[in-house]
């Protein structure tokens, strides 16, 4: 640590208050906007020059940001205008480590002021050493990067088989064309040729008068499907734990981009449990409040409230189906929803919802297709949770100088 000096973060880097792009002013276009909850849309010009570290200043404090490219910050944020000849990506972390709550100086909205920030005291290390943090920290934090991506892509293919098949019906509208080959036939989304002539042949020849598929039909939701919805004990706070059962808020999904929910913030006593609805790992949940629509797939045994739609008994209809099918409709689910302050997706309007009635044949089909993508994004997921954990627990030692970077092996 002789090597290290006391100093101030201001001292480190310089802070700048970012700046005004409403909404309709904003052109897309190749730059991120980034709030202070994150990157939220794009726009045709920068501000800012990449690589560059931007912070929450307004409705949520503190977390980070790092941009390679060039960018926008809006007004709620403040961002690096100057490293002083430090690593960028260390400047980064070394905000991250930073609990911004003690500089809240807001009352409703939390809000920062860079002129609290800059005296906090830090100890910076040479530039050399930095690069070491980075090296470190920065292996945790592409592999993480790289799985998300790769989750994105996995999940992409199975919404894109469920269109092709269940939407566009692009099977049968082939064949119609005179197609022959099963993987032509299939869109090229099959590619193994074991696999696609089986598949293809499931597939008739022609569409009906109805404009569907011939054999197939119209349903709705509830004809296989009982669709309840969670509880809630009243009022809640009596009954929010830190010991019991893990209690799932929207909350606990809104933030996720993956299908699976593996923990919650808040647990509820066991004397709440006979006003609630528990729940089995695997379940398939639907929001039906705050934000509707949202399907995901529980990984812990939990407890729903009120604000989620959960299915005791499905027939048919697999739940990889049912999953991007809910992603599918979501717009138009929210649409159909009621609610003066939030949007509420009644029991009833989930029930009537009406989609193509294939084959059970198919259904299965498509379930053997799928679920082993879904089986990888949840296993690349709990790589992300194992790799999220091991970075947290570094980030302040390696920071402070209590674990020395060079000791350290770096992800593969």
């Amino acid at each position: 640590m002789s090597e290290w000096k006391s100093c101030t973060l201001g001292d480190v880097l310089t802070l700048q208050r970012g700046f005004d792009l409403p909404t309709q002013n904003r052109i897309p276009g190749k730059h991120p906007v980034v709030a202070s909850t994150g990157i939220v849309a794009t726009h045709n010009e920068a501000k800012a020059s990449g690589p560059g570290v931007v912070i929450g200043r307004s409705g949520s404090i503190g977390g980070g940001q790092f941009l390679s490219n060039d960018f926008w910050p809006l007004n709620t944020t403040l961002w690096v205008k100057d490293f002083h000849n430090n690593n960028e990506r260390f400047c980064y972390y070394l905000l991250k480590s930073i609990d911004f709550s003690n500089f809240n100086v807001g009352g409703a909205v939390p809000t920062l002021n860079r002129n609290h920030v800059h005296p906090w005291p830090v100890n910076r290390p040479p530039r050399n050493e930095q690069d070491d943090i980075v090296r470190v920290l920065g292996s945790l934090d592409d592999k993480i990067e790289l799985n998300r991506r790769t989750n994105e892509t996995l999940e992409a293919m199975a919404q894109a088989i469920f269109k092709d098949w269940f939407v566009d019906f692009g099977p049968v509208r082939r064949k119609m064309q005179g197609e022959t080959d099963p993987i032509a036939i299939l869109g090229g989304l099959i590619e193994n040729p074991v696999n696609a002539g089986p598949l293809a042949a499931l597939f008739p020849d022609n569409l009906g008068v109805n404009n569907l598929p011939e054999g197939w039909g119209i349903s709705t939701l509830e004809e296989y499907l009982e669709i309840r919805r969670g509880g809630s004990p009243r009022p809640i706070k009596d009954f929010i734990s830190d010991v019991g059962f893990p209690w799932m808020k929207i909350a606990d999904a809104t933030s996720l981009t993956s299908p699976f929910v593996f923990q919650t913030r808040e647990r509820i006593k066991v004397e709440g449990l006979s006003k609630t609805v528990k729940l089995q790992q695997g379940s398939l949940i639907l929001s039906n409040s705050a934000t509707p629509g949202l399907p995901k797939f529980l990984m812990l045994e939990a407890c729903i409230h009120d604000g989620w739609l959960y299915f005791p008994k499905i027939e048919k209809l697999p739940l990889e189906f049912l999953y991007v099918f809910f992603l599918h409709i979501r717009k138009e689910l929210v649409s159909r929803g009621n609610g003066s302050v939030f949007t509420n997706l009644k029991t009833d309007i989930v029930k009537a919802f009406e989609f193509p009635d294939a084959p059970i044949a198919i259904f299965d089909a498509y379930r053997k297709l799928v679920a082993p993508l879904f089986a990888k994004i949840l296993l690349s997921d709990r790589e992300i949770r194992t790799l999220a954990e091991t970075r947290d627990y570094l980030l302040p030692k390696l920071m402070s100088g209590e674990i020395r970077a060079g000791d350290l092996e770096l992800v593969g």
